[in-house]
């Protein structure tokens, strides 16, 4: 089963698609009503199909319930909200932390490979999973082509094989 651990903005939405929309709107955007970028959304409808991978959201959009209902409208538009199949839980920590605590829980009878898309580097010994994006431009054709030779080498991680 492939895994893909989902931050949001940076990844999803960028910068450059919010000062474009603030150019055509001349709306300000804050909180959960940053726009959303269809490029990187395409881009991640296109790696979740070419990988056959569930979403887990790792965003801190997943801590209130109207981030987490926002993101999952504007997943639907794009076919993937059913494919996310979970949240790594608040521990209060660090987010690489959040994802190992999710990883130790999950119940699959599949080996489990996983990938995280972020625009942070802060992962610790999960680093070598990590697809950085640019918060710039968000989520590229490259970073996409990136997460499927990461998912696609079968860097197969037992939970075990990590420190916790």
């Amino acid at each position: 089963m492939n895994l893909i651990f989902l931050d949001v903005d940076g990844v999803i939405n960028s910068v450059n698609n919010l000062i474009k929309v603030y150019n055509e709107t001349h709306k300000p955007h804050s909180g959960y009503s940053y726009p959303f970028d269809s490029n990187c959304l395409e881009n991640l409808k296109k790696l979740v199909i070419e990988t056959n991978s569930s979403l887990v959201i790792s965003s801190t959009w997943r801590l209130s319930e109207k981030g987490r209902d926002t993101l999952l409208q504007e997943l639907k538009k794009y076919d993937l909200d059913k494919l996310v199949i979970g949240y790594t839980p608040f521990l209060g920590s660090s987010r690489k932390d959040e994802i190992k605590d999710f990883l130790s829980n999950f119940e699959s009878s599949f080996t489990t490979n996983f990938i995280i898309l972020d625009d942070d580097s802060d992962m610790g010994d999960l680093l070598p999973f990590l697809v950085k994006t640019n918060r710039q431009v968000g989520l590229t054709e490259e970073n996409v082509q990136q997460a499927i030779k990461k998912l696609t080498k079968s860097i197969i991680k037992e939970n075990d094989d990590f420190e916790k």
